[in-house]
């Protein structure tokens, strides 16, 4: 350029390529911003509290009702265990009954003087079997099916709590008292029993009485101090359950009513959202998706305008072009704001990126129609991002190279002119 024609031509192209380039990138800059905080961050705040809040509600609702269910297999365990209590209470009469009855037969069969626990009698079983065998056999039988029913009520008591999917911290005492000594004490009755018989045949006569099976023998008076103090246990437990359920049920109800208000606030958000973004051409959805390829193009165009800029200042170089087309984003290498108008230029590639971690995060932006991932939806948009990304990325380095690195440049014409500037 040693004409100063063509070099005046070339200083005033780029004062207009300036100008130009710092109006377009001004517009892109506050587009940019004002689409991010009008559009894009409250269409994903939306989008983000909608999940979380479903989530959240269905756990709350979840939870009430395995505490409402909890609560009721408390109550039907407790009216098991008043069922038990009545058992308990009434078969030391019932068997000192039945055993009566089959002394009385025992010293029918056996004539004066006999033993009647050694009189064989015919006896009915359970499975309507009619058998021959001793009174004293026939007792220990009537031992084993009065333990038995008693087992059976043990185990309904137990049974409500062993049918809940999943144990409530509050009835997990209960269980333990029920599984550890409810069940296994009823079935050591049959035992104790059996030995109050091996040691005193009459020990059945003392049943008759207020202490029920405890007058039977030593044995049996702490195996029944015993079952008083596990069903006094297990009938505390079950009333601090019965309250700790009622407590965390009512707690439960008030955080899934807490929780559809703030459903209902964030689908009144929502209406008014798409109520404000009706200027959009396409659903708030589709922008998502287009807006990082947008912002995208954008940012490749400004870094594509200021590479040309950087070109057209190398050619000139010698040239006092700060003074005759000063601008704030393009200086000289020693400039103090170099830094800051670079990080002015990465503001369009951030937010490309920015709006490309949006719309991967949400799944359901490329949902098919079962509500699951659209793979190839999701794979054609993922590599159009990462090329606009990854463009983005390699233009700004080379653009950094020229903002705040000191250019090569290209000796020219009018650097070699004397004189020249």
């Amino acid at each position: 350029m040693a004409d100063p024609s063509d070099r005046d031509r070339v200083v005033a192209a780029y004062a207009a390529e300036i100008r130009a380039f710092q109006a377009f990138f001004g517009a892109v800059l506050v587009s940019l911003a004002l689409f991010h905080l009008l559009v894009l961050l409250p269409i994903r705040q939306t989008r983000a509290v909608a999940g979380p809040l479903a989530a959240a509600l269905a756990e709350a609702e979840r939870e009430q009702e395995t505490t409402i269910a909890a609560a009721r297999a408390v109550e039907e365990a407790a009216a098991g265990l008043g069922r038990f209590r009545r058992d308990l209470a009434a078969a030391p009469g019932q068997l000192h009954r039945a055993v009566a009855d089959l002394i009385e037969r025992g010293l029918a069969s056996a004539g004066s003087g006999g033993d009647p626990y050694k009189a064989t009698i015919t006896v009915e079983t359970p499975q309507g079997q009619r058998v021959s065998e001793t009174v004293e056999e026939a007792i220990r039988r009537q031992i084993g099916q009065r333990v038995e029913a008693l087992g059976l009520a043990a185990d309904g008591t137990l049974e409500p709590l062993r049918a809940l999917g999943e144990t409530p911290p509050e009835i997990k005492d209960a269980v333990r008292i029920a599984e550890d000594n409810l069940g296994p004490g009823v079935l050591a009755l049959n035992g104790v029993l059996r030995d109050a018989l091996a040691a005193d045949p009459t020990f059945w006569v003392r049943l008759d009485g207020p202490t029920g099976f405890g007058s039977a023998s030593p044995g049996a008076a702490a195996w029944n101090r015993t079952m008083e103090e596990t069903v006094r246990g297990l009938n505390t437990r079950l009333s601090e359950a019965r309250a700790g359920l009622a407590a965390r049920a009512r707690a439960a109800a008030g955080r899934a009513e807490r929780l559809r208000e703030r459903q209902r606030e964030a689908e009144t958000n929502r209406a008014a959202l798409a109520a404000r973004l009706a200027w959009l051409p396409t659903a708030p959805e589709t922008w998502l998706r287009l807006y990082p390829m947008i912002a995208g193009a954008l940012a490749l165009t400004v870094l594509f305008r200021l590479r040309r800029i950087l070109l057209l200042r190398s050619a000139l170089a010698g040239a006092d072009v700060d003074a005759l087309a000063p601008s704030w984003v393009v200086g000289p290498p020693a400039a103090p704001g170099r830094w800051w108008a670079l990080v002015l230029v990465a503001l369009p590639v951030v937010a490309t990126g920015h709006a490309v971690t949006v719309a991967l995060g949400d799944g359901a932006l490329f949902a098919d129609a079962t509500g699951g991932p659209d793979l190839p939806t999701v794979a054609a948009y993922g590599a159009a991002y990462a090329a606009l990304v990854l463009t983005a990325l390699w233009q700004l380095l080379l653009t950094a190279r020229g903002l705040v690195g000191r250019p090569p440049g290209r000796r020219t014409a009018l650097a070699a002119r004397p004189g020249a500037r």
